[in-house]
């Protein structure tokens, strides 16, 4: 077992899978009334891309107050207002602003750049209460960004695929998830693939009672045909597609098991897919194919190739260093390759069909970057197959319609939204054009290239610097005298992914430490407040967590042969766990690096060549209260001379040998306090080190 984060760090997150779909079915609540001088602008001139045909109607003027288009006709018929600020249309097009309906929300960097790029709404597809607060924030203009609705957390069944989904088991669980999600606020119930079929049923009836749309995975055990006629709202990523299309005579079909999904491409009955397509449209449920995530699935120099593009300046070096392929696999290639021809196949039936086909691009997964993607989208939307009016019509009208939201957005028209998009070329001539912005409006607030340009560098140079979280923060108190504080860079693959402090005091014969962590790649900050007791192996540990998976507390007590863990997990349900710890077993925080700092009692003593068996017993906090225990054998090497960190003298070096997993090896300075740290994780170093 390495040092490494149990659920945030590379080994695990290059596995994430995509994720699935959120639809919001509420009536538009009704507009505020207008106040006195809000602002007036006036497009002059402009053609408008109406996309309910492929017309396009020339020489319009679009007046906008506040948050709502307040006119539209031709130039000579609509006055513009003496107080307007004209936005000169002369040789432009105007869009509605487009909808991203799968995205993942990390940073408030994302939101600027996804407004950059034209979208001005979006559905997050896995939800926390910092999400509830950015969808707040937009919509009262203290945050620029699109207007967000969001999902709860992701709802899986046993042995959920990623950390921080709500485990749902019985159809009490079900009953209690859909309280949740009403009770804090979300938009819809995203059901994942590990569901069971009794279970997705209750969530679908309690959903449905609750007036929240189901979106997401095809559960492995639930057949598409049942999904669709319980009423699932949208089917993210084509799941469930090739199961539905298996041979009558196929080996795998129905069976869940990763192989069996595996090689279900090599049986598909094509002649199924006109009756998949016409129960879709009976049914009007939504697909939301996410092609774009699906560019990862192509051999490693295309990959590379796609990781030079320009527009990985906004993406974390953290997320371009999971990107990077493997080797290259010519079966796993070749099922791709028949994969993706497929569903280009069966969007091209679905789009003849009328089925409803909304864009979505899934940020977060290799290659996805928020705002660019959804551009990618709409070009492989119309590589499929599909005209570029159905492709502008999947961002816009059928997002809207998607979202419940198809009397607000999605259309240029008196009494919508103020959402639009200004280009330099005609999309419905060249899909491409979607890219030449020339301004963007969202919720009435008009930002022409410039002012665009600007949010674009703001986030590019932050993603170029190494991560300060803890700027301006308040230092962290402790209890008793101030012995040891520390900032700390983490990376791995010599890429950024966070950073860490400490503090250590101590009070007579014991310690107490505050550790706090940030994750740049999930978008997590993880506190962690640490007693040791009379013992010096942990009498109490306190853990916080927040972020784009979730937001829980932990309180772990100590009481003799047992500690007791209480508080409330990720998903934001109640979590308990109650294990029994050897008195020389050191308690400590999962997820964090610098909690080597906990070994230093045990480590002090130690002279060059001698050696200590330390046993670590971890508690972390995700679906629910995750805890392990390793062993290490820690020996002390040889002392280094210029160690980092900036610290005087010669390092203390220690070589550690967990009971499973790569050695690392951690260097102290001469009190012994931690330098650095670094642990071989699949073919990198990931090092945490600290800052002079």
């Amino acid at each position: 077992m390495t040092l490494c984060r149990s659920k945030a760090w590379p080994h695990l997150l290059a596995a994430a899978a995509a994720v699935a779909s959120l639809q919001c079915g509420r009536p538009a609540a009704p507009g505020p009334a207008r106040p006195p001088g809000e602002p007036v602008v006036a497009f002059v001139g402009v053609t408008v891309l109406p996309l309910d045909t492929a017309a396009a109607v020339v020489d319009q003027t679009v007046v906008v107050r506040g948050e709502r288009i307040e006119r539209v006709g031709p130039r000579g018929a609509v006055e513009v207002p003496a107080e307007a600020q004209v936005v000169e249309g002369r040789g432009r097009y105007l869009l509605p602003g487009l909808v991203d309906a799968h995205v993942h929300l990390a940073r408030t960097e994302d939101l600027a750049i996804l407004l950059a790029l034209g979208v001005t709404t979006v559905r997050n597809m896995w939800g926390a209460p910092i999400h509830l607060e950015w969808r707040d924030r937009v919509a009262r203009g203290e945050l620029p960004g699109p207007t967000i609705y969001t999902a709860g957390p992701i709802v899986d069944g046993e042995r959920p695929a990623h950390p921080g989904s709500l485990i749902v088991r019985s159809e009490a669980d079900a009953d209690r998830a859909i309280a949740l999600h009403g009770r804090l606020g979300y938009d819809l119930v995203k059901v994942y693939s590990r569901l069971a079929p009794p279970v997705f049923d209750r969530l679908v009836e309690g959903a449905r009672r609750g007036g929240l749309p189901i979106a997401g995975h095809v559960p492995w055990s639930v057949a598409l045909d049942h999904a669709v006629a319980t009423g699932m709202r949208s089917i993210e990523h084509m799941t469930g597609v090739v199961a539905a299309l298996q041979a009558a005579d196929s080996p795998v079909a129905g069976r869940s098991d990763g192989p069996s999904r595996d090689r279900q491409i090599d049986h598909v009955d094509e002649a199924r897919i006109a009756g998949l397509v016409q129960q879709l449209a009976a049914h009007h449920t939504f697909t939301v194919p996410t092609r774009v995530v699906m560019d990862s699935w192509a051999s490693a120099a295309e990959v590379r190739d796609r990781l030079a593009r320009p527009e990985m300046r906004w993406v974390p070096p953290c997320n371009r260093a999971l990107a990077e392929p493997p080797p290259d696999d010519a079966e796993d290639l070749d099922r791709a390759r028949r994969t993706l021809a497929l569903y280009d196949r069966v969007l091209r039936v679905l789009d003849a069909a009328g089925a409803p086909i909304a864009a979505g691009t899934d940020p977060g997964n290799p290659l996805v970057v928020p705002g660019f993607a959804l551009h990618h989208e709409l070009e492989h939307l119309v590589g499929a197959g599909l005209s570029p009016l159905a492709a502008l019509r999947a961002a816009t009208r059928r997002g809207a319609e998607l979202l419940g939201r198809d009397g607000e957005i999605g259309r240029i028209a008196a009494g919508m939204r103020a959402d639009l998009v200004l280009l330099d070329g005609n999309p419905l001539d060249d899909i491409r054009s979607t890219r030449r912005i020339a301004g963007v409006m969202a919720r009435g607030r008009y930002r022409a290239r410039g002012e665009l340009d600007a949010l674009l560098e703001r986030a590019a140079a932050g993603f170029a610097r190494p991560p300060e979280p803890f700027r301006g923060a308040p230092a962290l108190a402790v209890d008793g005298d101030p012995v040891f504080r520390a900032e700390f860079e983490v990376t791995w693959a010599d890429a950024a992914f966070g950073a860490e402090r400490v503090a250590v005091g101590q009070r007579g014969g014991e310690l107490d430490a505050r550790l706090e962590s940030f994750d740049l790649h999930i978008g997590e900050l993880t506190r962690a407040h640490w007693r040791s007791g009379p013992a010096g192996r942990g009498a109490s540990l306190a853990l916080d967590l927040d972020g784009a998976t979730g937001r829980g507390h932990l309180d772990i007590a100590r009481d003799g042969g047992e500690f007791h863990a209480r508080g409330t997990s990720l998903p934001g349900v109640p979590a308990a766990l109650v294990r029994a710890i050897a008195a020389d077993t050191l308690l400590a925080p999962d997820g964090v690096l610098s909690r080597v700092v906990l070994w230093r009692p045990q480590l002090l003593p130690l002279a060059v060549g001698q050696a200590i068996e330390l046993v670590e017993h971890d508690v972390g906090l995700a679906s629910e209260v995750d805890d392990s225990e390793r062993t290490f054998q820690v020996r002390r090497a040889d002392d280094r001379a210029g160690a980092a960190g900036g610290a005087a003298g010669p390092a203390r070096v220690y070589e550690i040998a967990p009971s499973r997993g790569p050695r690392s090896e951690l260097v102290v300075d001469a009190g012994g306090w931690p330098l650095e740290l670094t642990v071989l994780d699949h073919g990198a170093l990931l090092r945490l080190r600290r800052r002079p």
